[in-house]
């Protein structure tokens, strides 16, 4: 049989104590408190990017489609709820002529366009073309100075998020 020396006690010893002692370590319990702040994303405008225009010419008893671009510098998406024509111009050629007002011109000013309706515009910086079926004519009584002309379209966007966002 073998004989116990001092040192073994002691090592035997010192091992226990380290054994025992990691396993207090083990069973204590830790809790912790604090606060953190968050902060709301600001708003930018839409914006229109690329002048509205009537595609496809405009002719007496005709109508035509409005073209245009919804910028959306916002880091979240957006989804257009209603667009509506506020306002027209015209400015005639310059070998037209006659007269040409915005009277002569058919849109529904200040009412809600379909065609745009639930269209998404990606998180910015993005873009996306828009389309309006048939959105303006020409009273069929249209001067001669209406040849040629070219009309300015003012458009509002009316746009909210989405229901569901994924980061």
């Amino acid at each position: 049989m073998r004989k116990i020396t001092k040192r073994s006690v002691a090592i035997i010893a010192a091992s226990l104590v380290a054994i025992g002692g990691g396993a207090a370590w083990a069973t204590w319990t830790l809790i912790g408190d604090g606060s953190t702040a968050a902060a709301a994303e600001s708003a930018s405008q839409l914006s229109i990017t690329a002048p509205a225009t009537a595609e496809g010419g405009l002719a007496p008893g005709q109508a035509a489609d409005i073209v245009f671009v919804v910028a959306n510098p916002n880091k979240y998406p957006v989804t257009i709820g209603a667009v509506k024509l506020t306002g027209l111009t015209v400015t005639k050629a310059s070998d037209a002529t006659g007269t040409c007002a915005p009277t002569d011109i058919l849109m529904p000013e200040n009412a809600n366009l379909t065609g745009a309706s639930g269209l998404d515009v990606p998180k910015g910086p993005s873009s996306q073309g828009v389309r309006l079926k048939s959105a303006i004519s020409m009273k069929q009584s249209a001067g001669d100075g209406c040849k040629g002309a070219s009309f300015g379209i003012t458009v509002h966007i009316d746009a909210h998020t989405p229901t569901t966002t994924t980061p």
